[in-house]
């Protein structure tokens, strides 16, 4: 029985890329586990399974006394230097013992454990990989849409995109492939430990440009912030360390060919490439593009507050529907903005100077 447990774990482990230690470990708290239940108390019990022989070892805290009154628990001084060179009374041993029939038990244990649970270990040997690859974008299969959530199936495990990270509005049908940024691992009351995907997190739209963007992937051209509402707009804050290449052309490409797939992926979601600049005038009026900007007022370099001034007729667009230009652009900037016009300045008597 022992050979036929080591094969079989030997099998189990290279055919579903599990560690053997793993299953091992299962087998040996569900052997604990039997043994309670047929014999009692599992409190000075220990049992393992040799990793070399697959032999399964017993062994039970006794207490070394000079005279034998509880054979469960006790061990006399002479039986005790059978397992230690130098025993002494009142010294603890763990000492091995054999149970009638317990090798049949441990067959029985050990075949329900590998039936019922190796989907379980290998799911969650699985996600361990993909843990490790947080940060990065991959291509599930869709299963199944069921109230606003999807079922994605990934490599041999299946997860769930939800309704918080699909970007607003998109649908998706069966077998169709999608990408998705790995955010981690995260248990959930329904589902258990499951991986956890993004569609709407601003690091998406960022590995979906990188991948796209030769000079990002280089690092000629960097990108140093970004802010999103998905579905509606991502504002993308980007830099050279090249003076003769345009961080800005070289993320949108020719024609518009890099960006392109971007938002395509993104269900049509506006992306805007921004010029960075360590100036914050400039970089605030950057950052409320595409509205035109007359002039920038730093009001409070320390609480980092700034009054803009836009022409009348480009207010609502500086603002944006329900105020989320302005909001990004505030995200992305780091500093306060209140949009005036020229007419509010002249009606409260506001001579600004910069």
């Amino acid at each position: 029985m022992n050979i036929k447990l080591r094969e079989a774990i030997e099998k189990i482990s290279k055919e579903k890329n599990i560690p053997q230690d793993v299953i091992i470990n299962l087998i040996e708290k569900s052997l604990l586990t039997a043994y309670k239940k047929n014999f009692g108390d599992v409190r000075n019990v220990i049992i393992n399974i040799d990793r070399i022989t697959g032999e399964i070892n017993i062994k039970k805290k006794m207490v070394i006394v000079d005279l034998v009154q509880d054979p469960e628990h006790e061990i006399s001084l002479k039986d005790a230097s059978k397992h230690l060179s130098e025993p002494k009374v009142n010294d603890e041993i763990y000492v091995p013992f054999k149970i009638r029939n317990f090798s049949t038990i441990a067959a029985q244990v050990a075949k329900k454990v590998l039936v019922k649970n190796i989907k379980d270990i290998e799911k969650e040997t699985i996600l361990e990989d993909y843990a490790e690859k947080q940060g990065r974008i991959v291509i599930p299969e869709v299963i199944k849409e069921i109230d606003d959530e999807v079922i994605l199936k990934l490599s041999k495990i299946e997860t769930i995109l939800k309704k918080k990270d699909k970007i607003p509005g998109e649908r998706f049908r069966t077998g169709q492939m999608i990408k998705v940024l790995v955010m981690g691992v995260k248990r959930d009351r329904r589902f258990g430990n499951y991986l956890w995907v993004s569609r709407t997190v601003p690091e998406f739209v960022q590995k979906l440009l990188i991948d796209d963007t030769p000079e990002l992937q280089r690092g000629i051209v960097e990108i140093v912030s970004i802010a999103r509402e998905p579905g509606f707009k991502t504002k993308i804050a980007v830099k050279s360390s090249d003076p003769n290449i345009d961080p800005v052309g070289s993320c949108v490409g020719e024609n518009g060919e890099r960006i392109k797939p971007v938002v395509k992926e993104l269900n049509d979601e506006k992306v805007e490439i921004i010029k960075w600049s360590d100036d914050p005038k400039t970089f605030i009026k950057n950052a409320l593009q595409p509205a035109t900007v007359l002039d920038v007022f730093i009001l409070d370099p320390n609480e980092k507050t700034s009054r803009v001034i836009v022409p009348e007729d480009q207010l609502s667009l500086a603002i944006g529907k329900g105020g989320k230009n302005v909001t990004l652009a505030v995200r992305l900037s780091g500093w306060g903005i209140d949009i005036k016009t020229p007419k509010w300045l002249e009606d409260n008597n506001i001579n600004e100077s910069a």
